[in-house]
């Protein structure tokens, strides 16, 4: 069990570095709704943007910081927007001029809260630009990712709750995703594994902050962090969104989606932790089939639905009714099954052994005293 929960731990915390934590408007505006249900998230239904709609914020925002140098809200907006259009070298140029206006002002609960993110963008983007690389370029040069655990783990200093704490597997990825060639070192590391794992990481606000990266951006596309929900989500016996994030895991490797780590014996075992079954897995493989073709219908309407509205100029950022005329979806209602617990099995054939050898025992006694009765009545009466 030991080594199955480090297994899980380090898979968790590889996956963060797809999306990490970027610091946006819209970001904030995801955090104020509240978390989408796990099932939704898992399935894909939740809110993305296409391309138009950040290029439109960009230029707007563009033009707005040559108006307002200071305002530095919109060095974020702005940065976020080419990182999600990936121009990471861009994105990381937006942030070095927020960085350069910071350290020109005072000591405040402002800059300390700009600070933060810049830090997290800035590192979110340097690892962002490694992992764009092809595999060979990204294992002959790690400089990026040092880079970017530096900053990452200056952002966790100054603020180690925001974003629920996420930054906090962030890092742990970056630095699993580094070799080690010390053997020291990598003695040290697995220490620190052995630290989080005191402190429960496979647990639900593990995948809480897992699926939070999942809605918030391109984490949606990370075969890791799939492997990483299935073994989590397992491990605490939900068995069937387990199996729906295997499912997701098994779509994504079918579209040759593949592992970040260098290890390819890690990459190739994924998901070779023993996981909860159902009794019968079938009808929540076929519910989420079903629910996968209506959310990619959902998806398609929404998408076109903005594009429309961005074709005429109008955009959420600054048309509060921009979303009145679209209608939410229902996706099918998913099963009721049943885990095929290991324990709950013995218990069940133990009963069924019983109730067999009582209903035997019945039969039985039955036969033998009918047995009896007729041999009592051949027996002729004798008469002194």
């Amino acid at each position: 069990m030991k080594s199955r929960c480090i297994y899980l731990i380090l898979l968790a915390g590889l996956c963060p570095l797809y999306l990490s934590c970027l610091w946006d408007r819209d970001t904030l505006a995801e955090e104020a709704k509240g978390k989408a249900s796990e099932v939704n998230v898992l399935i894909g239904w939740f809110d993305r943007y296409p391309a138009e709609y950040y290029e439109l914020r960009l230029k707007r925002v563009r033009k707005t910081l040559k108006e307002q140098p200071d305002n530095l809200d919109l060095y974020d907006d702005a940065a976020v927007a080419l990182d999600r259009l990936h121009k990471s070298d861009e994105a990381i140029s937006v942030m070095l001029e927020k960085g350069r206006r910071l350290s020109l002002l005072e000591e405040s609960k402002l800059k300390a809260e700009h600070q933060y993110r810049y830090l997290a963008n800035l590192g979110t983007f340097y690892a962002h630009r490694w992992i764009g690389r092809p595999r060979k370029e990204r294992e002959s040069d790690y400089a990026d990712l040092i880079q970017a655990e530096k900053l990452i783990s200056d952002a966790i200093e100054l603020n180690p709750e925001a974003h629920f704490g996420r930054e906090t597997y962030q890092l742990m990825a970056i630095r699993w995703l580094i070799p080690k060639n010390d053997p020291s070192a990598e003695k040290e590391y697995r220490g620190q594994i052995s630290i989080v794992e005191d402190r429960n990481m496979a647990s639900s606000e593990a995948v809480e902050g897992l699926l939070g990266l999942v809605r918030l951006g391109s984490a949606w596309k990370s075969i890791d962090i799939h492997a990483a929900l299935a073994g989590i989500l397992s491990e605490q016996e939900h068995a069937s969104l387990a199996l729906i994030a295997r499912l997701r895991y098994e779509e994504l490797a079918s579209s040759g989606s593949e592992s970040l780590h260098y290890d390819a014996e890690v990459r190739g075992n994924l998901l070779n932790s023993p996981m909860e079954s159902l009794r019968d897995e079938n009808p929540v493989r076929e519910w989420y089939q079903r629910a996968r073709e209506t959310t990619k219908s959902r998806n398609a309407l929404r998408e076109l639905y903005i594009l429309e509205r961005l074709e005429k100029g109008e955009h959420p950022d600054t048309h509060p009714d921009f979303w009145a005329s679209w209608r939410e979806f229902d996706l099918p209602e998913m099963p009721s099954v049943e885990v095929k617990d290991k324990d709950s099995l013995l218990m069940e054939i133990g009963v069924l052994a019983v109730c067999a050898l009582l209903g035997v025992t019945i039969v039985f006694v039955w036969w033998a005293k009918r047995m009896s009765r007729k041999h009592t009545e051949r027996i002729p009466f004798v008469l002194d």
